[in-house]
């Protein structure tokens, strides 16, 4: 009985170990995209090449595709500028070296050469 106790305890010290490793590894990755909408926010090209992936695309509400160039070029040109730009509702789930990021993003951005204003929610990259 005692042996079983023992199997029981340890058992349940390196679950609660591993959900702590894992809670960290999915802290870093939210702070990431946390950084990330950051960099979107400030127009910071640097930031927005150093966060997205070279082959990173992203299709608009309205079909537009871009790429990881068109948004540190537009950045650099700070046009669009954002008011809001931020990430919320996500989640994290870690699976070996790989996470899938699942969330929205909210931007209200200013285009100076169109001078137009627009809102939208998009749903977090991962």
């Amino acid at each position: 009985m005692k042996i079983a106790a023992v199997f029981a305890l340890t058992f349940l010290t390196s679950l609660l170990l591993a959900f702590a490793q894992q809670s960290d590894e999915a802290n870093a990755v939210i702070q990431t995209e946390r950084d990330l909408a950051t960099a979107y926010l400030k127009s910071d090209a640097n930031g927005i090449a150093q966060g997205v992936m070279e082959d990173y695309t992203l299709t608009n509400s309205m079909g537009k595709i871009t790429t990881r160039a068109d948004d540190t070029d537009e950045a650099r040109k700070n046009d669009p500028k954002y008011e809001i730009f931020e990430n919320y509702d996500m989640k994290v789930r870690v699976h070996g070296n790989t996470a899938v990021v699942t969330g929205k993003t909210r931007a209200k951005e200013f285009r100076v050469a169109n001078r137009s204003i627009s809102s939208f929610n998009l749903p977090t990259r991962s």
